[in-house]
């Protein structure tokens, strides 16, 4: 019985794969509800909120996709209420943990997810931006020339610099410091492992930076992490709470304080 309900499931899953990435939200959709509730949310706060919610629509849509498979299989509450908790319940395969045997089969959902909270540390930037009073289009750019976002001192149409920055998610990995090297000035991010940040990678990020006049970004507790490991970076890393203040100031200034 429990072999055919498991057949049943994946052919389930399997047949909703053309609904695409609408079983959640737009990121920006969810940003703008948490803002409305809390409209002066630090971007901290706001970017692990939008995570949070995510991960509330997945967990909502695995539990209808069972409830509504187990409601066409002619077994008792009891054992219907038994299938579904195990089916929901967190798993590990091969040390890597899922939230529950469905994404673990299914893996669409988190091929969902993954773009959409790589754009929400995108509109954590836009918003800390916006909060120093920048416009979009008209102080800076979104996705131009490879890059996340272009600042412009004074402004787009009388340009006299551009201020280049690489926004990554909660992963440092090889890839965001290359994209820094390679097309930006500054980095800025909701890195949430310290040990990424290697005496190597800081020595990588710090040169960019002197050379470009920029700084790196990252949440403060990851931050305080770093420099207990490796001593104070002397303002070439900073709390991303200030990346709004210091765009503003190459706005205004043509310089990142």
């Amino acid at each position: 019985m429990l072999h055919r309900i498991l057949h049943a499931l994946i052919l389930n899953v399997a047949d909703s794969s053309g609904m695409g990435t609408s079983i959640i939200p737009p990121t920006r959709q969810i940003a703008r509800s948490i803002l409305a509730r809390d409209p002066n949310i630090d971007i901290n706060e706001l970017h692990y909120q939008i995570w949070a919610e995510m991960r509330a629509y997945r967990q909502r849509y695995y539990a209808s996709r069972v409830d509504e498979l187990l409601q066409t299989i002619p077994i008792s509450e009891r054992a219907r209420s038994e299938v579904r908790r195990a089916l929901l319940r967190p798993v590990t395969v091969d040390g890597v943990q899922y939230s529950n045997f469905i994404e673990e089969v299914a893996r669409r959902m988190s091929q969902s997810i993954q773009p959409r909270s790589g754009k929400s540390a995108e509109i954590c930037a836009e918003l800390a931006l916006e909060r120093e009073g920048l416009q979009r289009d008209e102080h800076f750019a979104v996705r131009k020339s490879r890059t996340d976002l272009t600042l412009y001192h004074p402004n787009v149409h009388s340009c006299v610099k551009e201020h280049r920055v690489e926004v990554k998610n909660v992963k440092l990995r090889e890839r965001a410091v290359r994209g820094l090297v390679f097309d930006g000035d500054t980095l800025f991010g909701f890195f949430n492992d310290p040990d990424e940040f290697t005496a190597d990678t800081i020595a990588v990020l710090e040169e960019k930076c002197r050379q470009s006049g920029g700084a790196v970004y990252v949440p403060p507790t990851t931050l305080q992490a770093i420099e207990q490991e490796h001593g104070r970076l002397l303002g070439i890393f900073r709390e991303n709470t200030r990346f709004g203040p210091d765009m503003s100031h190459f706005v205004k200034t043509g310089k990142i304080p």
